[in-house]
């Protein structure tokens, strides 16, 4: 299940900002994976073997915010049907968000499987340097 903070405040009839506490509250719900976007504040995500944060990927500009949501999903749905762990596949969909809200496009035109995991790939080497 991947929501947004403001869709699963509205769920849940809450006024939680924590999106950890609220994707424990997914988990709860009986959810076996569970993510909670939160825009500038990065995302939360857990399954059974716990909830993890990611912090937001920082971008130079943000040109257009449109098609950030469809491509985070994209990018996590492709890292899991291609046999990333959860923790790859939303990096996938960070990696995939971001470059989308730096693009005037709201789907990016020159994405392909290739770039995708090459993206993911650079953003790891930066985090060993």
């Amino acid at each position: 299940t991947i929501f947004n903070k403001d869709e699963s405040q509205a769920y849940f009839k809450t006024k939680e900002t924590d999106a950890k506490k609220l994707t424990q509250m997914w988990l709860d719900k009986g959810v076996s994976y569970a993510v909670v976007t939160d825009g500038k504040d990065g995302v939360a995500y857990g399954y059974q073997k716990g909830i993890y944060k990611s912090p937001a990927i920082v971008v130079k500009e943000v040109v257009d915010a449109t098609g950030a949501g469809d491509a985070f999903c994209s990018g996590v749905i492709y890292g899991l049907m291609n046999d990333n762990n959860f923790h790859d596949s939303v990096l996938l969909g960070q990696l995939n968000a971001s470059a989308t809200i730096q693009s005037t496009s709201s789907v990016r035109e020159v994405l392909t499987r290739q770039l995708l995991e090459s993206e993911k790939e650079q953003h790891n080497a930066k985090k060993i340097s």
